[in-house]
């Protein structure tokens, strides 16, 4: 489940319930929006606005964090964005627009869980992390 608090007033301003016990998320730099994985009848991944408290949801197999770009455009997690079972030998990183979910590129690495991802401050790179390594992709 995903909840959002209102820290000044105690009060929940949002909830949402999901079957998915690995439940990422990530606010947005530049606007309202987090971003969370949720398990529905498909996996997909939701988006939030909190000013205008819409839903929108992409399909997208997420196994792991989520980070958004510093300029809010591009979201980045590890997974794919079809609804394959997910290949063993490799552990993907996706970039997708965020406003259309469309598919930006995709960055394979091979036989490590995803566990940590973040983007350079000037957006340039993308950093990913396993329990061993950590790996800085060109994001251009």
């Amino acid at each position: 489940m995903t909840w959002v608090w209102n820290i000044a007033t105690k009060q929940i301003m949002f909830q949402h319930t999901s079957v998915n016990s690995n439940n990422s998320l990530a606010w947005s730099l530049t606007s309202d929006v987090l971003a969370f994985n949720s398990q529905e009848n498909t996996i997909v991944l939701t988006l939030w606005n909190a000013a205008t408290n819409q839903l929108t949801s992409f399909q997208a197999n997420v196994d792991g964090p989520l980070a958004w770009s510093p300029d809010g455009k591009y979201l980045a997690f590890a997974g794919t964005t079809t609804n394959q079972p997910a290949d063993p030998t490799v552990s993907p990183i996706s970039i997708i627009d965020a406003t259309s979910g469309k598919l930006v590129y995709e960055y394979k690495q091979m036989d490590k869980q995803i566990t940590t991802l973040a983007w350079s401050p000037d957006g340039h790179y993308i950093a990913s992390g396993a329990s061993d390594f950590a790996k800085v992709w060109s994001a251009e």
